[in-house]
């Protein structure tokens, strides 16, 4: 019996063991599978979605069976162990996805854009010496600790987890909130056979990337160069703003004088601007053929709609393999140690990805470049009755700067030398396009616009690198229809956004097409420029320029306005010299002689009587076409004003006018009041009357729990 007892025990404790080592391992390779294949990939999917062309659902599949092949394999491999060498090689893969999440989560360097430029490895060594130094002793600790490390694996798995999970889960639900308008298209662009034009009217918008005016001057200008000849007809607006520092945002822009200023989602505004008033639309409605080459459709045009593009086609089994390929390179750039990296960025090969796309000059993970070139041309014909708009965006003189004049591919180098060369072979393909046209009898009756989507860095300061104003530096051509004689430099002042209206005035179309509310003799250029955080183009706000003067003087660059990330200011203000967040802020205490009062430059009040306040504004240095006065009133704590009527009245001799009627004022209420151009008088004055339901107001009822009135100036164009 005592035999038997003892083999039952036995039996158990093997049971035991077995399902321990089961259950551990399933832990271990679930926190491989949250820190390898679903924490950092989500991280750099999420923050850079616009970068893929494919919905996150699309992964799920592959996570899932990834997941089920991880979890087979780690209990085929460490169940049948026996339980001290299993001990000790658990301790592998555990150790190892650590060292892997501390790299990935803690030890997250800046590199730059993995855009081709090339890695100074050899200056950032203080990067390896420090990852060296954290794996070594991390390795030492788990060696030396081995024992304690195994009887805690079960809780330190379990934390690193729920770890993951929620910061997958947070960064899902933000990407989930713009679903919709993240929604990839089920139709694609048919960028096969030959590109014909129009015998009867062709209106071509040419978008060579990083394109910058100074630079094309130069090569225009320079001894035994043929570009002038080649751009004969054409006018160089040399003083030309682009829209802003970022693809993604100038070519929409371009297309339809719309600025992207954070106000909106992405995805939004590309679907809204497209759709009311663009370049594409306007044409298509005409009876225009509509044809876009667009190296990047799923971040230009997001949601591709048939409506607006001609060569359209269903998605014939689209594989996005090539893409996940490079999300598991960058995934890996991250996890691995500077010493590793080198060897998975491969000089922008990539490590997995390198096969399928090695000849692109541009890398993986951007979709198939534009072969722009004299052999796309080469059999094309003005052979369509319809009149045509063509649209391409070809890589032109982007990063990496890794072309001779002639096209020949070279180890690329950030110097202006190699900009230039670059920029040289880009017009060079351009040249090709503007022969054939003249050979097919399609030049003169097409309006041709160059126009780049953004500079780089302008030549007289390019020891800043990658800032200045030669982001905002774009190179603009056109050539109107019929032109001829030789090329034309202009000084006037120009910018991509004003070409929608430039094409419609040449179509003969302004009387019916509707202006952008923006579009005023007095409108300044603007400029974004997009803050990036630690992942490639996760933006964290934006810069707002406008440009006084000609674009290549740093004077005429003026600083106007801080835009917050992925929302809008409620008040967007400028002042003479520095931008602020309001115009105005009244604070009250518990009774009307401890307001305070900020930026007392360009605002003074006084309070008339207890319930009426007159603020007195001065003249900023600059003003917009159209203004929104900004009003916003409520408590500092939790409590809420309870007011019947809000009334304003901008001058003495204008009407009173009601604003708010009945609603109880909490903290952050505010609203608008929308002025036109006549309207705009100074010093201004505005008052602002609070009468409670019964048209009794007191003191008191300003002054309790402490308010806090709001003024401000928006420069939000009004639609």
């Amino acid at each position: 019996m005592d035999l038997v007892r003892s083999r039952i025990s036995g039996h158990e404790l093997l049971t035991v063991q077995w399902h321990k080592r089961l259950s551990l391992s399933i832990l271990v390779a679930l926190l491989a599978i949250t820190t390898v294949l679903l924490d950092i990939p989500g991280k750099l999917f999420f923050y850079n979605t616009v970068e893929f062309s494919f919905h996150y659902s699309q992964l799920i599949p592959l996570l899932t069976l990834y997941a089920v092949v991880v979890v087979v394999v780690a209990a085929v491999i460490f169940v049948p162990l026996s339980e001290q060498t299993f001990k000790n090689l658990i301790l592998i893969p555990f150790g190892l996805t650590v060292l892997l999440w501390t790299q990935g989560n803690l030890f997250n360097w800046q590199y730059g854009f993995l855009n081709g430029d090339p890695i100074p490895w050899k200056e950032l060594w203080w990067y390896g010496a420090i990852d060296l130094g954290s794996w070594l002793s991390l390795l030492a600790l788990l060696v030396v600790f081995r024992e304690v490390v195994y009887s805690h694996m079960r809780t330190f798995s379990l934390v690193l987890i729920v770890m993951n999970l929620a910061s997958w889960g947070s960064n899902l639900y933000v990407y989930l909130g713009d679903a919709n308008a993240f929604h990839r298209s089920t139709f694609e662009l048919d960028e096969s056979g030959p590109v014909h034009f129009s015998s009867d009217k062709n209106v071509i918008i040419i978008i060579p990337d990083t394109m910058q005016s100074d630079v094309v001057e130069k090569l225009f200008y320079e001894s035994g160069s043929t570009f002038r000849d080649d751009f004969a007809g054409f006018t160089f607006y040399r003083n030309s703003v682009a829209p802003s520092n970022g693809t993604f945002l100038s070519i929409p822009a371009t297309l339809t004088g719309r600025y992207f200023d954070n106000a909106t989602p992405y995805p939004q505004y590309i679907a809204e601007s497209y759709r009311e008033r663009s370049v594409l639309s306007v044409l298509a409605e005409r009876g225009y053929k509509t044809y876009v080459r667009e190296f990047l459709p799923s971040k230009i045009l997001l949601n591709l709609d048939p409506a607006l593009i001609t060569n359209l086609v269903e998605q014939q089994d689209y594989s996005f393999d090539n893409e996940i390929k490079y999300l598991m390179d960058l995934s890996l750039f991250r996890l691995a140690p500077h010493f590793l990296k080198r060897y998975i960025y491969n000089e922008y090969d990539w490590l997995l990805s390198n096969g399928e796309n090695k000849s692109t000059d541009r890398g993986i993970g951007h979709e198939k470049p534009l072969p722009f070139s004299p052999e796309m041309f080469a059999s094309s014909e003005a052979n369509i009755v319809e009149p045509v708009f063509h649209l391409f965006h070809f890589e032109g003189s982007h990063v990496p700067f890794n072309k001779t004049r002639s096209g020949a591919t070279i180890p690329p180098s950030r110097t202006a030398e190699a900009f230039t060369d670059k920029t040289a072979f880009a017009l060079s393909q351009i040249s090709a396009l503007l022969r054939r046209l003249k050979i097919i009898d399609g030049f003169d009756n097409s309006l041709i616009i160059v126009a780049g989507d953004h500079g780089f860095s302008a030549l007289d300061d390019w020891e800043n690198g990658n800032v200045g104003k030669g982001m905002g530096m774009n190179a603009l051509l056109i050539k109107d229809f019929g032109s001829s004689g030789p090329l034309k430099s202009s000084d006037a002042e120009m910018a991509s956004t004003k070409l929608p209206s430039y094409i419609f005035r040449q179509l003969e179309m302004s009387s019916t097409v509707p202006p952008l509310a923006q579009e005023t003799a007095v409108t300044p250029r603007r400029f974004f420029v997009r803050h990036l955080r630690k992942e490639r183009y996760v933006h964290d706000g934006y810069t707002e320029y406008i440009v006084l003067g000609h674009s290549w003087q740093d004077s005429s660059w003026i600083k106007y306005h801080e835009h917050p990330p992925r929302q809008r200011l409620p008040f967007c203000i400028f002042n003479d010299e520095t931008e602020v967040d309001v115009l105005g802020k009244v604070s009250f205490g518990s009774t009307t002689s401890s307001s305070e009062v900020d930026k007392p430059s360009l605002i003074s009040h006084r309070l008339l009587n207890g319930n009426e306040i007159e603020f007195v504004i001065q003249r900023p240095r600059i003003i917009p076409p159209h203004l929104s006065i900004v009003f916003s009133v409520g408590t500092r704590g939790p409590r809420s004003l309870r007011w019947g009527r809000i009334t304003y009245q901008i001058n003495d001799e204008d009407p009173v006018q009601e604003l708010v009627d009945r609603g109880a004022l909490s903290f952050g209420y505010s609203t608008e009041i929308v002025l036109a151009e006549p309207e705009l008088k100074f010093p201004m004055r505005l008052k602002f009357r609070f009468c409670s339901a019964n048209s009794t107001c007191t003191e008191e009822r300003l002054t309790q729990g402490g308010a806090l009135a709001v003024f401000g100036l928006s420069k939000r164009a009004v639609d």
